[in-house]
């Protein structure tokens, strides 16, 4: 199955209707074309989203870098557990099932991880729609 300009127009749709999970066919449709793909889309758009913020959010983009910058699994788990912890807001709740989904990436594990890169997106899709970000922002950043 090779990703379409259909699977796109899809999720596009699904966007612009507020369904909660717009992206998760796309993310589902990447991930089985190249594995990989799919979180690599969702890094793109949440880098994307806090760069936007500002200064505000220098602590959740510090908290991505250094995710990012980590390939052990366990160390991985163990912080995005200490964020759901520690943080209450949305943002860094997404961030958090972000780094989840990379430690599942990382075992190899990426169809399981697709579950938590759909939260993350269901979370971009709400906070792009109440602070008036266009989809074409997020679907501009797909690794193609």
């Amino acid at each position: 199955m090779s990703i379409t300009e259909q699977n796109i127009q899809d999720a596009r749709l699904n966007f612009s209707s507020a369904d909660d999970y717009w992206a998760a066919e796309l993310l589902v449709s990447l991930n089985k074309e190249r594995p990989g793909t799919a979180i690599e889309w969702t890094i793109a758009c949440i880098s994307s989203v806090l760069a936007s913020a500002g200064d505000g959010r220098k602590n959740e983009r510090e908290m991505l870098t250094s995710a990012l910058s980590c390939e052990e699994a366990e160390e991985l788990r163990h912080f995005s557990t200490s964020i759901q912890a520690n943080q209450r807001d949305e943002l860094s709740l997404a961030l958090a099932n972000l780094i989840a989904a990379k430690a599942l990436d990382l075992e190899g594990k990426s169809d399981r991880a697709i579950f938590f890169l759909t939260a993350v997106m269901r979370f971009l899709g709400t906070y792009c729609r109440h602070q008036h970000i266009r989809s074409d922002e997020l679907f501009q950043l797909l690794p193609l």
